[in-house]
């Protein structure tokens, strides 16, 4: 066997394992934020005498996936709805995280005038994500890091729009 042929064989080796190896870092399986939009009941303890407490994250259009409106509301039993608060979110991409989970950010569109506007927002960590379930873990700091649960309920309408 030549020299050649034997440096070309250990060449192809070593670069079998380069390819190898760099298509592992490539293969993080991110959560798909898209999921985000749609209506989600929070499951934490906070739904009593048969009321649930909705959050409704929507977007701009079909190609807006980082960011909308959110309206929290009550639902009761008999269909009554009974608005919470308006927001806006932001949710990050989850490939630009260090730990791969996505941050969100939500900021209350209807706070009363304040002089520091940061303390109309609140802030969050996208723990899990999945079609059926998500947990915000907040990232606020001063304040309890509470995991607030919730599943989807896409299935129910949608309450009409608030004026």
């Amino acid at each position: 066997m030549t020299v050649n042929k034997l440096f070309g064989i250990l060449l192809a080796f070593l670069c079998s394992f380069a390819i190898v190896g760099c298509d592992d870092d490539n293969d993080v399986d991110y959560p798909d934020t898209k999921l985000i939009k749609g209506q989600w009941k929070l499951i934490d303890g906070t739904n009593i005498d048969n009321t649930l407490f909705i959050y409704r994250f929507t977007t701009d259009s079909d190609n807006t996936w980082s960011w909308g409106g959110l309206v929290t509301y009550y639902l009761s039993a008999d269909g009554t709805v009974t608005y919470d608060k308006r927001y806006t979110w932001h949710v990050s991409d989850p490939a630009n995280e260090e730990d791969g989970k996505p941050r969100m950010e939500l900021s209350w569109f209807d706070a009363p005038e304040s002089n520091d506007l940061w303390d109309a927002t609140e802030y969050y960590v996208v723990v899990k994500l999945t079609q059926s379930e998500m947990w915000l873990k907040r990232a606020q700091n001063g304040l309890p890091a509470e995991i607030k649960k919730f599943v989807r309920l896409d299935e129910r309408p949608e309450p009409p729009k608030q004026d």
